[in-house]
Parts: structure tokens; C-alpha cells; sequence
């Protein structure tokens, strides 16, 4: 995964073949001098038994700090969520690191996680983007099947679950036919998706945080607070020109929306 491992890689891939064209040129050497074919036999039957030892990927991913940065940033944002990090989630994650990264480095990155698990992260954006450099499609596609199996760890993938989900698949370039795969196989998301909602609200901290104000305001506050971020991110305030602005805005918007409706239904 990333630059990084692609470097060692070519550094392997040259010395393997700096020693294979050396020991070619000693088993060549007497098949002409002394017209003797045997070391020129044995050396190939060797070389092709080990010349792919020489050239060998790393079989642990080598990540560079940014890339591990944004790894267990996204990591933490889902398993956040639903509004608390809970050991089922932190089951899926282990582990994924360990086989991916080996015991070292996946110790490093729970550490990172715990870190991360105490901040607010509120713009994914940066993050997928950097994943989305340094990634193959497939690498992506395996990181994000990790992110539905971290949301769905407690029985059922929320809104707030579903609403980042659905972002981090667009920011990282995940066709939609895989997406639309993955909504299939968690059909608590696939109902939500198609407002046959069997979502189950584990808790409203959420919504205030989507509405940016205090989980004890009240009724008045959460109006005051919604009308202004709806016209904050009304897409009618961002150029038509801009298809990426009028997404993200529209995206905010529904989200500003549903934490108003959700919000009303639990004051009641």
C-alpha cells in the first residue's frame, strides 16, 4: 500500500537482479572458455527457484505516517458514530491491522486509534484523499468493507453511520457497483438507503453535533441553530458551476435535516 511500499519493492526487484546478472555471468564464463555447459544447467535450475525470493514484496504493508494517519482517522470517525467506540468494533479492527500490517506496526496503530478516538474529527475529506493517492482500487475496496464491518459491529448501521459511509465512498473513487454491494450484504444500511428505515437511534449526540450546538439545548436552540445552518448550506448558495461544492453542500444540507427531524421526534 502507498509509495512507499512501491520503493522497496523496486529496491528488491534491482538487487535481485543485480545478483542474478552476476551469477550469470560466472555460469557463462566456462560454458565458453572450457566449452562446459553443466554450470550454465545448474545455474539456471537454481535461478529459476529463487529469483522470485530475491524480488519478493514485502509481505507487511509499509505505511508512511500520513497514510497511517488517515487509516485510523476514518477508522475512529465510524467506530464513533453511533456515539460511543465499543469493544465489538475495536474486535474488527485488530484483526485487520495485524494481518495487513504485521504485530509491530499494528501495535503502533491501536495506539494511534486510542489517540484518535479522543478527538473530533469533522472533515473526512483529507483523509480519503490521501488514501485515494496512495492506494490500488483493491486495497480500497478491502480498507472500506472494514469501515461497514466496524459500523455494523453492534447489530445495525445507523444514520450517521450510513451518512459517513456513503461520503468516505465517493471521496475515495469506490464504484457503485461495489457500493451497492455492500448495502445488499448490510441490509440494515440497504433499508436505509431506501427510506425503509429499521435503523435502530442508540443515542441523539449525533444529531447535535450535526447541528453544532450542546446535547442539553433545548427545542428553541435547535431551531435557531438548524435555520441557520440550512441557510448556510442551502445548495442554492453555492455556484451552480461548482458540481463538487453543490454536492458537498447537498450532502450537509440532508444531513442538517435529518438531525432536525430526529431531534424533533425525541423532544416531543
Amino acid at each position: 500500500m502507498g509509495n512507499k511500499k512501491n520503493k522497496n519493492q523496486e529496491k528488491n526487484l534491482n538487487f535481485g537482479c543485480l545478483i542474478f546478472a552476476a551469477a550469470l555471468v560466472f555460469a557463462v564464463l566456462p560454458a565458453i572458455i572450457i566449452d562446459n555447459p553443466i554450470p550454465l544447467v545448474i545455474f539456471l535450475a537454481v535461478a529459476i527457484s529463487i529469483f522470485p525470493l530475491l524480488v519478493q514484496r514485502d509481505e507487511e504493508t509499509k505505511l508512511t505516517p500520513a497514510i497511517d494517519n488517515a487509516l485510523i482517522g476514518l477508522i475512529s470517525v465510524i467506530m464513533k458514530a453511533d456515539g460511543q467506540a465499543t469493544k465489538s468494533e475495536l474486535e474488527k479492527v485488530k484483526p485487520f491491522l495485524l494481518k495487513k500490517f504485521g504485530e509491530k506496526q499494528a501495535k503502533k496503530m491501536l495506539l494511534l486509534l486510542k489517540e484518535k478516538l479522543q478527538k473530533d474529527i469533522r472533515n473526512v475529506r483529507p483523509h480519503c484523499l490521501s488514501i485515494n493517492r496512495s492506494f490500488t482500487y483493491s486495497q480500497k475496496l478491502e480498507f472500506y468493507t472494514l469501515l461497514f464491518r466496524i459500523a455494523e459491529a453492534n447489530g445495525e448501521i445507523c444514520e450517521n453511520e450510513a451518512d459517513l459511509l456513503s461520503r468516505i465512498a465517493k471521496h475515495i473513487s469506490i464504484r457503485n457497483s461495489d457500493f451497492i454491494e455492500l448495502t445488499h450484504e448490510f441490509s440494515t444500511f440497504y433499508n436505509y438507503q431506501k427510506r425503509q428505515t429499521t435503523v435502530v437511534y442508540r443515542d441523539t449526540s449525533w444529531a447535535y453535533k450535526a447541528l453544532l450546538i450542546e446535547e442539553n439545548a433545548s427545542m428553541e436552540e435547535v431551531k435557531k441553530a438548524y435555520r441557520k445552518l440550512a441557510m448556510q448550506y442551502h445548495p442554492d448558495k453555492v455556484s451552480p458551476h461548482d458540481t463538487f461544492a453543490q454536492k458537498e453542500a447537498a450532502d450537509k444540507f440532508y444531513r442538517i435535516n435529518e438531525a432536525y427531524k430526529h431531534l424533533q421526534k425525541e423532544k416531543r
